[in-house]
């Protein structure tokens, strides 16, 4: 469901955001531009995270493990899962306020974009995570 909502979401911003900058770069809602670049910035890494997610839970179907019934080890999953789906894309948009350079971007027909100051820790912060989570989850899907 996660992998859905953060799709769906993701979806109707660039929906929107193409309506509202067709043709143009004015700044018409600055807060709406502060508020969905850094969701566009946490769907970056919640999309993975989900992924992986999804991988370890059909690892774990297909693997000859025994399947717990204890309610307790279904709970403590359920909380692993949200933590990564929901914690780690909350924790990692607040990362980038360490190496945004200004607000956000304006490009033409495509709306706002998180503005990222181009030095290597900006590349470290926004790049890294998302990148280690998909080769995790590349690894556990294999």
């Amino acid at each position: 469901m996660s992998l859905v909502l953060w799709l769906l979401l993701s979806n109707l911003v660039h929906a929107i955001n193409a309506v509202a900058w067709s043709s143009n770069t004015n700044i018409h809602v600055p807060v709406w531009c502060d508020i969905t670049t850094k969701l566009l910035l946490a769907t970056s890494v919640a999309l993975p995270c989900a992924l992986l997610c999804l991988a370890s839970q059909l690892e774990f179907l297909a693997s000859q493990r025994p399947i717990p019934s204890l309610r307790l080890s279904k709970v403590k999953q359920m909380i692993f899962d949200l933590g990564l789906c929901v914690g780690f894309p909350v924790v990692f948009f607040c990362l980038h306020f360490i190496v945004q350079n200004n607000r956000f971007d304006i490009t033409q027909d495509f709306g706002c974009s998180a503005s990222i100051h181009p030095s290597t820790p900006g590349l470290i912060v926004t790049s890294l995570p998302p990148l280690i989570l998909c080769v995790a989850t590349f690894v556990i899907a294999g």
